[in-house]
Order: C-alpha cells, then structure tokens, then sequence
C-alpha cells in the first residue's frame, strides 16, 4: 500500500476541530470519514504515503499526468493531478496535490465501504495524529491543543523523508524502523533473517498483500523487541525485499513498523512537531 512518491500538498486549508472521532476498523487499519470533490466515503489513514492518493474506481473522471511511485513492491504507475478540495477531520483543503490510480482491490470485495483513497503524511505534518486502538477513536490535533497526560512510553524518532524513524532493540541487533499506521504486518528486509532467525517465535511461511494489492509469500516470524523504555512481545514480523523503499529513504532504514506494536500499546500519538512517539501500555479489564 505504500506509494513513496514525493508530494507538495494544498495551498489553502481550514479548520474547525471537533472532538475525538469514532473510526472504522478494517482489518488492521483505520478508516476516517473524508471527501474528495464532493464525493463523501473513507480514507486509510496512512502516515506510510507520502501524501494523499486517491482511489479513481471512485473518483472518477481524474484527469492527470503519468507518473512513477516507488513501494514496497518496486516501481508502479500512477498520475498525478490537482483535487478541487478534500476534507477529513474539520480540515478542508483545496488546490491539492495528488495521485491517483484504480484501487478498490484494497478493500477486498467489500461493498459497504465508499474507499475514497489514502490520506498521508502531507496532511498530518504539523499535528499530533492520536489513535486509540482499544476504544476505536482518533485525533488530529495542533500541538498547542493536545494534552500529554505524562503516563506514557515515549520514544524519539528522526524523520526521513516523509517517514518517522525509529530505533528498535531486536534482543541485541540494534535496528531502525519506519512508524507506519498503514502497515498491517512489521516489515525488515529479507536480507536480515539469517541475522535474527535465531531471534524469532513461530518461524513460518506467510502470505501478504503487496503494494500491487498481490500476495506475496514470504518468510515470518515473531520477533520480541525494546522500543524506549519497554519490551514488546513477539510482534508478527514479515521478511521482503525492500529494496526498492530503502533506495527511495536510505539503507540505514531496515523496515516498517505498525499494527503489531500499536496493538499492544492500545494507544498511541505520533507527534510530528516534537519528533516523539507515545505508547501508552494497553488496558486490561
């Protein structure tokens, strides 16, 4: 699901903030409320894209120019054009940059879901993104108006490009991993199993979507880890090539982290103004 293409976002944007919304899970994602030029439906929220790709299986009638987007799955084609405007979350923005391509395989035959695209990392720089994962709900909020309440695991991250990284304590292997709300799975390079097999639970065989929205079988396990100041059990980790995704940010970037670390936090806030995850210890009945 990761598009890597470098985009410039909206020149006019306004706001009025409600409260915490409800969202709807899809599997292991979050879908928000949103519209595209009139159209309403739901959006991933994915800080993994760059910016705001649009689903034309929905939004028809685009007009663009072609482009290239480099993911986890290599290189594809998509186009780029201008939105009228979109709107998320009290935000409307207009004039805004984005691509586009068909994508209703995302959401895997569902016909419930009005699947307007992707919101990405240009609409969520310059706030804090909240996501409550126990209670179903997010937050999209100016620093100045979000209220840390001191009880969380707070880990610093250094951005690359569009993606936050973070430092990850793999049992002694020291990593670097890229914050992700869109990935479903944890992702290093298949270059780093012989490094931490010996590391790894439940060594297996597994089968995940590509950027493409094609099955790929590739070698899992779980992996237990230190981020910050706690250990995280054995998190489903996956092992791809990711080649193409550390020649676009660097090779120092091993992989992708998200959903099986979020899981367990229960909660969690990526603040962009500050460089800083928060991961709040998951709630027990």
């Amino acid at each position: 699901m990761k598009k890597l293409l470098i985009l410039t976002i909206f020149l006019y944007c306004t706001t009025s903030h409600a409260a915490e919304e409800r969202y709807l899970r899809f599997s292991k994602l979050v879908l928000i409320k949103g519209e595209v030029n009139g159209i309403k439906g739901h959006f991933f929220l994915d800080s993994g894209a760059p910016g705001c790709i649009i689903n034309s299986d929905v939004v028809t009638g685009l007009k663009g120019e072609s482009a290239e987007a480099n993911g986890t799955s290599g290189v594809m084609k998509v186009k780029k054009t201008i939105l009228k405007s979109i709107k998320f979350k009290g935000r409307s923005m207009s004039n805004v940059r984005a691509i586009f391509q068909p994508m209703n395989g995302f959401t895997r035959g569902r016909k419930d879901i009005t699947f307007l695209g992707l919101i990405g990392y240009d609409q969520l720089k310059g706030y804090v993104l909240t996501i409550n994962y126990q209670m179903g709900t997010y937050d999209i909020l100016k620093a100045d108006a979000w209220k840390y309440d001191g009880k969380a695991n707070v880990v610093p991250f250094s951005m690359r490009g569009h993606l936050p990284i973070i430092g990850v304590d793999a049992q002694g292997t020291k990593i670097n991993m890229a914050l992700d709300t869109g990935a479903e799975s944890n992702m290093l390079d298949k270059t780093l199993f012989e490094k931490l097999k010996t590391k790894l639970a439940r060594v297996r065989k597994v089968q995940i979507i590509g950027g493409n929205g094609r099955p790929v079988t590739v070698k899992a396990g779980n992996l237990a880890s230190t981020i910050g100041s706690k250990k995280y059990k054995g998190m489903p980790t996956a092992f791809r090539d990711l080649s193409s995704l550390r020649k676009k940010i660097g090779q120092s970037v091993d992989g992708i982290i998200g959903y099986a670390l979020f899981k367990q936090a229960g909660k969690i806030a990526i603040s962009y103004p500050a460089n800083k995850l928060y991961l709040w210890t998951k709630k027990t009945k």
